[in-house]
């Protein structure tokens, strides 16, 4: 699926979108009319100042955020500054990880970049590959955060899952992301949030970006589990990752 850059999104993916973050930020609004001027707000000064930013890109800053990967806790707040706060956080989370080489775009091209250098983001993306070794190897899937690793080893070819198992993967992910949203649904006591939730869930499809990034982390714990199966261990793969 190509992504969609704000300015060239529709209102109403837009306001998908948002209903969303208010879900993975955890918002509160005092009535519908307020999170309508809240929406508003937000997509106009969004498209005055960041046009070329993905409605992927926005969601999966809310998502990696979430994850405890990067910034502040988020303070159950939605507005144009805490918006523009997770974009630019999650922009220097990119950078920090895994270097302008790996990732093919940015949100905002900061001045003067000091991006990693090549054998430093390899180092990086190889400790990221043995932690996640480790954890796929004892099974512990719910820990698993490999999306990154999933895409680096993807690029070298080095993924080989069978038809049956992409099948698998997909189902389990879309399973598994209605089965968060559930238990998130019943943790809360906003109706906003719960309405918004029961939205998403009406609405959920493999290749939702959040739903990718479930697929991306049970891909990678079945490659791994495949490798031992194999009789291979990690150092098999150093200098593949590291060349």
């Amino acid at each position: 699926m190509t992504a969609l850059r704000l300015r060239d999104s529709t209102k109403a993916s837009f306001d998908v979108l948002f209903n969303e973050l208010i879900v993975l930020s955890g918002a509160k609004f005092q009535n519908l009319d307020e999170a309508k001027g809240v929406r508003e707000i937000c997509y106009k000064y969004l498209l005055d100042s960041h046009p070329f930013v993905t409605i992927e890109e926005i969601k999966e800053a809310y998502v990696v955020r979430n994850q405890g990967k990067y910034g502040k806790e988020i303070y159950k707040e939605l507005s144009y500054v805490s918006m523009c706060d997770v974009l630019l956080d999650y922009e220097e989370y990119k950078k920090e990880q895994i270097g302008a080489y790996v990732q093919n775009q940015t949100l905002f091209k900061k001045e003067e970049p000091e991006p990693l250098s090549e054998n430093d983001a390899r180092k990086a993306l190889y400790e990221f590959f043995k932690e996640s070794w480790r954890i796929a190897s004892i099974g512990d899937i719910d820990r698993l955060r490999g999306v990154m690793v999933y895409d680096y080893l993807k690029d070298l070819e080095l993924i080989n899952l069978s038809f049956e198992e992409k099948k698998e993967i997909q189902e389990t992910a879309v399973e598994t992301y209605k089965n968060d949203k559930e238990r998130e649904k019943a943790e809360s006591s906003d109706i906003m949030k719960v309405r918004s939730i029961n939205h998403l869930l009406k609405n959920v499809h493999p290749w939702d970006s959040e739903v990718i990034s479930y697929s991306k982390r049970i891909a990678l714990s079945y490659q791994i589990r495949n490798w031992i199966l194999e009789g291979k261990v990690i150092d098999d793969f150093e200098k593949l990752i590291l060349k």
